[in-house]
């Protein structure tokens, strides 16, 4: 098959993002002309070529493919929904590759470019590295991301304190906690293959001695669940220990109980984002257990038919005399996707 061909459903997709977001077409005039993105698409379209040559507006010139082209509609998509603030004009070309200002834009994958455009690099090894920040990651992930550019976990001091994590994924958050002084963090993650990554990513950071990492979820009681030994990080995202018993291992399931009774000395922070997890352990967990944390934070990802998912665990930790408020994020503005995080104190 010809190999334009092959890629016409990413043709679909360009039009798909200039009719779900109609203000990007008009600012990626700041980047390209209109009669540049028409010239480009009758080299790739019209012409068949495999790539189309780009000249932007400050004058530099390289060459892009289709994916490089969606890259740009994805970097404006990126700039008008970011906290970030970024500078269209930033991006050119440079020796043909290209740029966003000194750092060279990695296309590999929609994470890559978002953290090559926040000034992560990419070193010889593959590890990605951020000067800024001074950590080191084995690749660029959602969760990385929303940890440390949305600030979801910055509203309370974790100076000399300890902190429960519950859901690590591949690290992110424990070792924002760390990085953030934390004396001691005791993070949970029930996926072998995602408890791999998250190991490597916390020894790449020297953190073995302030991060403890346990290959185990969380629940109201004490148990085990089998899990697939091999999850990719995407799919790991939705996964959830209460409705998943298939899998080729086993993997312990620790009451909080347990843990608030033989782990830790500091009932500080406890932090959950675990798909199902959270509502078990706030609806079913002892009071007297669960109300010797001082901070609670949890998180939801949903859409917004379904936002009323929160209500019960935030009213049980009224019930226990926690102060809560909320904080929604648009995820996704044309499926109206929403992420909600829970903080509560005392």
């Amino acid at each position: 098959m010809n190999s334009l061909w092959e890629k016409v459903p990413l043709l679909i997709s360009i039009v798909r993002y200039l009719h779900d977001y109609p203000l990007v077409i008009i600012k990626t005039r700041n980047i390209i002309s209109l009669k540049g993105w028409l010239n480009i698409f009758y080299q790739i379209k019209i012409s068949r070529k495999d790539k189309a040559l780009i000249e932007l507006k400050n004058g530099s010139k390289g060459y892009c493919d289709l994916e490089c082209i969606l890259k740009f509609i994805e970097f404006v998509v990126f700039n008008y929904e970011s906290n970030i603030p970024m500078g269209l004009t930033k991006l050119h070309f440079k020796d043909g590759k290209l740029y966003y200002d000194d750092n060279q834009v990695v296309t590999d994958t929609k994470f890559t470019l978002w953290f090559s455009l926040s000034g992560w690099i990419r070193e010889e090894n593959g590890t990605w590295y951020d000067p800024k920040i001074k950590i080191r990651i084995l690749y660029p992930t959602f969760t990385f991301y929303e940890t440390f550019y949305t600030n979801v976990y910055c509203i309370y001091s974790v100076r000399d304190r300890e902190v429960v994590d519950i859901g690590a994924n591949v690290g992110g958050t424990p070792i924002y906690f760390a990085l953030k002084s934390a004396r001691k963090v005791y993070a949970f993650e029930p996926l072998p293959s995602i408890y791999g990554i998250a190991l490597k990513n916390v020894e790449l950071n020297n953190m073995k001695d302030r991060v403890v990492l346990f290959n185990a979820g969380v629940g109201s009681k004490d148990g085990k669940i089998k899990v697939p030994m091999n999850m990719s990080v995407d799919e790991s995202i939705g996964f959830s220990t209460l409705s998943s018993d298939k899998g080729e291992v086993k993997v312990p399931i620790y009451s909080l109980e347990r843990i608030v009774n033989e782990i830790i000395k500091d009932h500080y922070l406890l932090k959950m984002d675990c798909e199902g997890c959270k509502a078990d352990i706030i609806l079913n967990t002892k009071p007297e257990v669960l109300s010797r944390f001082e901070k609670i934070i949890f998180e939801y990802h949903h859409y917004f038919p379904s936002w009323v998912k929160v209500g019960k665990p935030r009213t049980r930790l009224r019930e226990l005399g926690y102060k809560c408020r909320l904080r929604v994020e648009i995820i996704d503005r044309a499926k109206q996707d929403v992420d909600t995080v829970v903080y509560c104190e005392k």
